[in-house]
């Protein structure tokens, strides 16, 4: 299975350009991108949305999901992708 989140590597490669154009371009924000600690990651799928290109996903069937003592936290709440926007100033 692919990897959700790309670094610059395997950007550039997605790209066709250098390692240090696309990190430079990760870090400008002109790629969208996420900081976790130190390093900059850009979401296969908001890389491949940005490029007009469509990934085939496959999903399992629909289920009704089983019930839960604490209906407070569910799946709908996680964020849709975290990596919509360049984090600015770090």
């Amino acid at each position: 299975m692919a990897r959700e989140l790309l670094n610059g590597l395997e950007v550039a490669e997605m790209l066709g350009i250098g390692e240090n154009q696309a990190r430079a371009a990760m870090r400008l924000g002109q790629l969208p991108c996420v900081q976790i600690g130190g390093r900059l990651y850009v979401a296969r799928r908001a890389l491949l949305k940005l490029l007009g290109l469509a990934e085939v996903v496959f999903t399992a069937p629909a289920t009704d999901p089983p019930e839960s003592a604490d209906s407070s936290s569910t799946a709908t709440d996680a964020p849709n992708c975290p990596a919509r926007g360049h984090l600015s100033g770090e």
